[in-house]
């Protein structure tokens, strides 16, 4: 069995994925990390002015800049397109 098949809850992320988004981080800082993360959520939009989250490749140059989009894109890609950084706080 693999851990792919393990998963504690709806809310929690699988292994698989919380371990690729560890080896995404890996190296860099909490504060730059913090500041994506807050870049995120300052354009999640409202029930009136839907955000559409769905496609990091599309969202991300659309959204984040330097070296936000740069973590951003690092995590999507080397979490195998598995994480999305929209939700990886």
């Amino acid at each position: 069995m693999t851990s792919e098949k393990y998963q504690l809850s709806a809310d929690i992320p699988k292994f698989d994925d919380a371990r690729a988004f560890l080896i995404a981080i890996e190296g860099e800082s909490q504060s730059i990390y913090r500041e994506m993360t807050n870049a995120i959520r300052g354009q999640r939009g409202s029930p009136q002015d839907n955000v559409n989250w769905t496609n990091p490749n599309e969202w991300i140059p659309d959204r984040l800049s330097g070296r936000l989009s740069k973590l951003s894109f690092k995590v999507w890609e080397k979490s195998n397109h598995k994480v999305n950084p929209r939700h990886s706080r």
